[in-house]
Formats: C-alpha cells, structure tokens, sequence
C-alpha cells in the first residue's frame, strides 16, 4: 500500500512542470526578445519647436534577441516588430504579452506647473503617478516623476509631454515576457489539478494516518508552490497591463520662475491669563483671576481686553486698553527665538467693581518663544486707575488705585 501510495505522489509531482520550464510557448514564440527605442536632442516624432531652435533627429531604432537565429527568421521577426518598435506601446496580439519601460529627460520653464499638468494628465489617461520628487529653489528646481500607464496611452502621453519644453532624450523598451507568462500560467493550471488530486486522496476512506500525514506534507509543499507562483504571475500581469515611465524634469537656464507668494500676517491673536492685584485692599478682593484676549498688529500696537469674574461680593470687572511697546535693539531687537524683551505704555478703560474707571501705566515683558506659527508671551503692568467722581459715593469711597496685572499669553498669527 505504502510503495503504491509512494508511487502515485511521485507520479504527480513529476508531471508538474516549474516556474523557469523550458518548452514551446502556447501561441508564442519559444525565444523571449526585447525591443527598444531610444533617441535624444529633441521632442520625439517632430521637429523642435522654434522657441528652443534646433533641428529634427529621427529616433534610432536598435532590436536586440536573447538567443540567435537563422537570417530568415531574423529578418520576419524585425519585420513583424518594426510597428511595435516605433511606439513601443502599440495593440499586441493575444499571444504576445510585453512589458514597456521607458525614461524621459525634460528641460522646462516652469517645472512646478508641468508637474501639475503631468499628474492631470496620467489620471485623464487612466494611468497613475506612482513618485514625485521636487528639489531646489528658485531657479534650480527640479523634479523626477514616475507614472504608470495602459501602454496604448504611452505615445499620446508622450506627445502632450513633447508640448511643455524641450526634451533632451527618450527611451522606450518593450520586453517581451510571453514565454515565461504561459509558463507560468501552465504551472499554476497543472499544480492545482495535482492539488485536486491529492485532495481526493487524503478523503478517501479508510485511509491509514501514515499515508494522511505523507499527503498532508506534500499538499502543503504543493500549496506554497502554488501560491508563489500565483504572486509572481500577477506581478507580470501588472506590468504587461501598465507601462512604466520615469520622467525628469529640470528648469531651463536663464528661466524665470515665479514664486508662491509668502503668507503675510495680518495680526496674532492671543489669548491670555492673568492676575490683577490692587495695592490698597480696601473693602474689597485684593487679588482678581481672569483672562483676556489681545489683538497684536505689531509690537508697536494691540488693543486688549481683560475680564475678572465676580468674586466674594465684588462685581465683575472689565479692562479695555490700547499699547504700544518697543524692543531693545541692544538684546536682540526682536529678532531672536528666545527671550525677546520690551518695554511699553498703555492706556485703558473699564469697570472696576461696578465703578467706571480710566488707566493709564507701563509694562515690562519678554517673548519667551517666537516663531512664524506661535507666540508665547509674559509680562507685567502696572496701572494706575481713576474713577468716575459720580461713582466715588457713597462718602470715603477711593477715588483711585494703584493695581499689578501679571500676564500669560499664548497667540497665532493670522
């Protein structure tokens, strides 16, 4: 039983051909070949445009067979690829299955804008951008770009990319890969008949558990064989139903480019935490939490607003108030990252306890961190407050006070 049992997983495994099986092609050639074009010094199939001058340079045609043959057999098989060569991407037969690769090298005006246009264009021709790199500034930018296309698109494609510059050179290669497409297709098909197979042998009744665990091992050996050979077989579809480009673009020399216009900042609005302590506690609340936001147009000038919740008994209290302040050109002038000092005066108005009041005082403060995108910001203030006389009764009511403010702000540019 064992030794027949042998003889049949034998039997089936020997009739299963490999990935790199050499035999004659279904429908094909049984020798792979390649076919490739390749011209440069200027846009491909026409003459160059006369704003870049120079003339028209016809594209070298070169073919080039993986094994030798006969003259007669050389001479039909250039005749019958002399049309795809000059494409590299025209309609195939069913039989002959060719992967198209191929690099451009294109020097434009405005290298931003056609990387735009390249990536509008390869979705248009239902193909897809698979890379972009852009690098340099200014004058020096410079792109590489790699798209993937239906090869029956490659040529227009490439004629709409031939209309934004000047190209430097070209390279198209077709490879055909119809040998080792059906060879691969006939190991897939002859590998699940062998798993058919010994599926059917590992159900069958009474089977001893020997012969079970030998089945078992060679239906998982059978298995990954099959599953790579499916991985490898849709990787050769893919490259059969999509050319491949890489396109670099570079800018012309003496081009002027025109730059993004920078960001330009309106304001920082900050928002902010502060305390307020008056010097003379009075019948009142000494110290006052609150916060506040400011508008800052410049260091030179911002409008604030400060809010002081009701607090044992005291009425809610508000600060309005307009500064100007100005950094030390002997510590920076505020142009450091870190710790940029500056003194200011300011002027306010408000309500203190239900009382209207007018300030006027000085502040002292630092940027503890300033970027393009963030503020951080402390300071002090000290204010000296005056009240309506009308809001002075009842009798012995203070007509002015003398308060500390500490600042916290936090703000983002807009």
């Amino acid at each position: 039983m064992n030794l027949h049992l042998g003889m049949t997983i034998l039997a089936l495994v020997l009739g299963t051909p490999a990935c790199g099986t050499k035999g004659p092609t279904p429908g094909g050639s049984s020798r792979p070949h390649r076919f490739s074009v390749d011209s440069s010094g200027g846009p491909i199939g026409a003459a160059p445009s006369a704003a870049y001058g120079g003339a028209a340079h016809a594209p070298a045609i070169t073919v080039a067979k993986s094994e030798a043959t006969d003259e007669s057999e050389s001479g039909t098989r250039l005749a019958k690829a002399s049309p795809q060569v000059a494409s590299a991407t025209s309609p195939t037969s069913a039989d002959e299955k060719l992967v198209v690769n191929g690099s451009v090298s294109l020097v434009a005006e405005d290298v931003p804008r056609v990387t735009r246009d390249l990536r509008a264009q390869a979705a248009a021709r239902r193909g897809s951008l698979v890379s972009e790199v852009i690098s340099g500034a200014e004058q020096g930018i410079q792109a590489a770009v790699r798209v993937r296309l239906p090869p029956p698109e490659v040529t227009p494609f490439l004629d709409w990319l031939a209309t934004q510059g000047r190209i430097e050179s070209r390279r198209l290669e077709a490879t055909d890969v119809s040998r080792e497409y059906f060879d691969q297709a006939l190991a897939i098909k002859n590998l699940e008949l062998t798993m058919g197979r010994l599926q059917q042998l590992v159900s069958r009744p009474g089977a001893e558990l020997k012969e079970v665990l030998e089945i078992e091992r060679e239906l998982t050996r059978v298995r990954g064989e099959l599953e790579r050979l499916k991985g490898q077989h849709r990787f050769l579809q893919d490259q059969v139903a999509r050319a491949t480009l890489s396109i670099s673009i570079t800018t012309r020399a003496g081009a002027i480019v025109p730059l993004p216009p920078l960001p330009e900042q309106k304001f920082v609005l900050v928002a902010s935490g502060s305390l307020l302590w008056f010097v003379d506690e009075s019948d009142r609340e000494q110290l006052r939490p609150g916060g506040g936001v400011s508008v800052m147009f410049s260091r030179v000038f911002a409008l604030h607003m400060d809010i002081f919740p009701g607090r044992a008994g005291n009425a809610r209290s508000f600060l309005f108030s307009a500064a100007g302040a100005t950094y030390s050109d002997f510590l920076g002038g505020g142009r450091r990252r870190f710790f940029n000092p500056y003194l200011g005066l300011r002027l306010a108005a408000g309500a203190i306890n239900d009382r209207s009041a007018f300030g006027a005082g000085a502040e002292v403060g630092v940027e503890l961190y300033r970027h393009r995108l963030f503020l951080v910001d402390l300071s002090g203030r000290v204010l000296g407050l005056w009240y309506d006389k009308e809001d002075t009764e009842p009798p012995g009511a203070r007509a002015s006070d003398i308060a500390i403010q500490g600042v916290l702000g936090i703000g983002a540019p807009f």
